[in-house]
Order: structure tokens, then sequence, then C-alpha cells
């Protein structure tokens, strides 16, 4: 079976200005309209208004609102 390096990285470009990808105790901040790329091969989370490409289509994630 073919395994493409594509469908090993996830691209998550930033909607919103708050957009973190965390991964252990390492928290990368991602500026507001910028993509970055991650690897499937560590465990992470993204937290903010994002959207995560990877190889199967793209999937919308919406930070959570702090209700006052």
């Amino acid at each position: 079976m073919y395994s493409s390096k594509l469908d090993r990285v996830a691209y998550i470009h930033a909607l919103g200005d708050d957009v973190r990808i965390v991964t252990g105790d390492k928290v990368i901040d991602v500026p507001q309209n910028t993509v970055m790329a991650h690897p499937f091969n560590t465990n992470f989370h993204v937290e903010g208004d994002a959207v995560l490409h990877t190889f199967h289509g793209p999937i919308h994630l919406r930070g959570s609102e702090d209700k006052k």
C-alpha cells in the first residue's frame, strides 16, 4: 500500500487570533490567517477557531467561548 507523507500531516489554518496547538507540555501559538503543519505521530489538540486540513478533507474547529 502506498503511503505519502501528506497523509501523516495535519495543516492547521488559524481563523481567529487565539489559536493554539497543544501537544504534551508544549504550546504553539498560531497567528491569525497562518497555516502551520503538524505531524499526526504525536498526540495534539487545537484550541480556538481554526480549520484542520487533512488528507481526507477539512474539519472546521470552533473554540469554546467563555459565558459571562
